[in-house]
């Protein structure tokens, strides 16, 4: 069974633009994180008011688990 994001062919690395309504702001590029299997998956970006992402380093980032529909690839 795949999840919504490659059901979409999304794969973590990816880049999107955030659309209206997101936690990001309209128009902000984000890269989607981690696929977590659900709908609302965790993108790392800019403006969020969340910082859920963790890099190599274990250093928190911006990012938050954002809705597949407020989200458009690049």
């Amino acid at each position: 069974m795949h999840t919504p994001c490659q059901e979409l062919g999304y794969k973590a690395g990816d880049k999107f633009v955030a659309l209206k309504g997101s936690l990001f702001p309209e128009g902000t590029i984000v890269t989607l994180h981690r696929d977590d299997g659900t709908s609302v998956p965790l993108f790392a970006g800019e403006g969020s008011a969340y910082n859920n992402c963790i890099d190599a380093e274990g250093n928190e980032l911006p990012g938050a688990y954002e809705d597949l529909d407020c989200v458009q690839p690049v």
